[in-house]
């Protein structure tokens, strides 16, 4: 345990909403349903019982502090300059979480972050991003934890159903090509 208190992991949210470490409260966003915190708060204890701290960017001390501070972003793009040339920060892994066909700004940032990341992750491919992005992302596939192994059984069980459409959030898209994004369709 003794090497492990000189490790810190440091996430960035998405948005500032989760800074504060709300992002490992599991009823932070309790709106959201299905204990979507649930795998932050997980890693968290899992790291801290093994004398790894875990803590939201906006804890990242100010000056190195003899630890070796782990840094992942998962979209806010905001601070990784600035701790790329400090020699206490490691920019582990760039994770942006938001389609790009909402946020397509956060696509040409990856394209400039990964030469100063260690790995970008995506939950699609390189060339399917180059629109956005505007030129090659070096990307890993993502595979995201769920929090939840089972359907909703009262909604699941339900037979009046005629047609069925699942909103994950009221987003408009910023990037609108005809046949390539269906937020545009969604709110229609």
């Amino acid at each position: 345990m003794g090497e492990h208190s000189r490790v810190a992991l440091y996430l960035e949210p998405a948005t500032h909403h989760f800074l504060r470490d709300r992002l490992f409260d599991s009823n932070f966003a309790g709106h959201a349903g299905d204990q979507i915190l649930a795998p932050y708060t997980y890693l968290k204890e899992f790291l801290t019982a093994r004398g790894i701290a875990v803590r939201t960017a906006d804890y990242f001390p100010a000056k190195p502090d003899g630890k070796l501070n782990i840094y992942i972003t998962l979209g806010n793009f905001s601070r990784y300059r600035e701790l790329a040339s400090r020699p206490d920060a490691v920019l582990s892994a760039a994770i942006p979480l938001e389609c790009p066909t909402v946020e397509p700004s956060m696509y040409r940032e990856v394209r400039e972050a990964q030469h100063l990341f260690r790995r970008v992750y995506s939950w699609s491919d390189s060339q399917s991003l180059e629109p956005y992005a505007g030129g090659p992302i070096r990307c890993l596939p993502m595979r995201w934890p769920q929090s939840f192994d089972s359907v909703h059984e009262n909604v699941w069980s339900r037979t009046d159903r005629g047609f069925m459409v699942m909103l994950n959030g009221n987003k408009l898209p910023r990037y609108r090509t005809p046949g390539r994004e269906l937020y545009s369709e969604r709110m229609r």
